[in-house]
């Protein structure tokens, strides 16, 4: 991504950019990779976190913990709906 910038913005035959436009382009690159690799990894640590929880949960309480579940699911469901009513 940041090479291909490099290569489209060739310094000697287009005046429009800039150095420091260029170095803004892998700047800003290099932020969305960081943040897409620290997201990554929220998308394998959470779904094991939940399981693990569930698994305590049983074996705390036993089998009264599934409704728990359930409305915790429904909230997150509404809470989600609602969120997305605010973002559009």
């Amino acid at each position: 991504m940041i090479y291909n910038k490099c290569l489209k913005y060739s310094l000697l035959q287009n005046t429009d950019h800039s150095v420091g436009s260029i170095v803004n382009y892998i700047t800003s690159d290099s932020e969305k990779l960081s943040e897409a690799f620290d997201f990554l990894g929220m998308i394998i640590v959470v779904p094991i976190k939940f399981l693990i929880g569930i698994v305590i949960a049983y074996s705390l309480i036993g089998f009264y913990f599934v409704p728990v579940v359930i409305v915790a699911g429904l909230i997150s469901a509404i809470n989600y709906k609602h969120g997305k009513t605010y973002t559009e």
